[in-house]
């Protein structure tokens, strides 16, 4: 908050003015700013981005990739790395059991992603584990959630995925189920919320984040977020909210027949059901991902 805005803090916080100073005056004093949890520079003042950080995790249709991000949602920098002596944690992240690596820089690590439903759990569930025990060894700095991406039409309340083309062993499968045992008892116990999201809608949500830190951006309602990745993907937020639909399905474009398919061949219709029947099949060209 900026000192300008003491007057505005005292009226939310229902106490005069003058308290409301000398808090924020005793709040960034050195007495109490040991464990830099606050930051203090040009007239502003605010909680220290990397005291508490998130682990974010995407998994992709043909890799999956893991980094550490601070309260600002960018990446965590190697040099807060350093300081929190966490510096090594991608190259342990880089030698899990039976996961292939596929590179790995100081801040960021991706891997193979198999369409083997076993292999993605037991890696989402080893990137989690190591990262709790690197966290574990520090005292200054903790690990305060876990957000994992997928692809398809997951449930809103349910967590199945009931399409995902491009991993087809995902089709089915209930993702909450994937966390569940000694892993989801160990993150209850640390207090470190797991949450779970469409690849696509999770990236809209984070541009319009961004988009609202730009100035000239920073009052607009309405964006449409168009994802290339292995699949295309759609996001829209009107009115300042995320749309998603009755079955979580808004966005899911890319299997949409295009021009090129004759719509009247069965297979295609088949084929083109999000909610029921068989998914395209790799040679469906036509589909509107491909023309993309």
């Amino acid at each position: 908050c900026c000192s300008g805005d003491k007057s505005e803090i005292a009226r939310a916080a229902d106490v005069s003015w003058p308290t409301a100073n000398n808090f924020l005056t005793s709040f960034t004093s050195k007495e109490n700013n040991t464990d830099n949890l606050v930051i203090y520079s040009d007239d502003i003042y605010q909680v220290n981005p990397v005291f508490g950080v998130f682990l974010g995790i995407s998994v992709g249709g043909q890799e999956t990739k893991a980094t550490l991000l601070d309260f600002s949602l960018n990446t965590l920098s190697f040099e807060n790395m350093q300081k929190y002596r966490i510096d090594n944690i991608f190259s342990e992240l880089s030698r899990l059991d039976r996961i292939i690596t596929k590179n790995y820089t100081k801040q960021m690590i991706c891997y193979e992603t198999k369409n083997d439903l076993d292999y993605i759990s037991h890696m989402c569930k080893s990137i989690i584990i190591k990262v709790l025990d690197v966290f574990s060894k520090t005292k200054k700095l903790k690990l305060l959630g876990i957000g994992i991406t997928f692809p398809g039409i997951i449930g809103k309340k349910s967590l199945t995925i009931s399409f995902c083309p491009n991993i087809s062993c995902l089709n089915g499968a209930n993702l909450l189920c994937l966390f569940q045992g000694e892993l989801m008892k160990r993150l209850e116990e640390q207090n470190i919320s797991l949450c779970i999201a469409h690849d696509t809608a999770a990236i809209t949500v984070f541009e319009k984040e961004r988009l609202y830190k730009r100035n000239e951006y920073k009052n607009k309602e309405n964006i449409v977020c168009l994802y290339m990745g292995i699949g295309l993907g759609l996001g829209v937020i009107i009115n300042n909210q995320l749309l998603t639909g009755n079955n979580n399905s808004i966005g899911e474009i890319g299997h949409i027949p295009g021009p090129s398919i004759d719509l009247l061949k069965p297979d295609y219709i088949k084929g083109f059901s999000l909610l029921g029947g068989e998914p395209f099949e790799p040679e469906n060209q036509g589909a509107v991902f491909s023309l993309v």
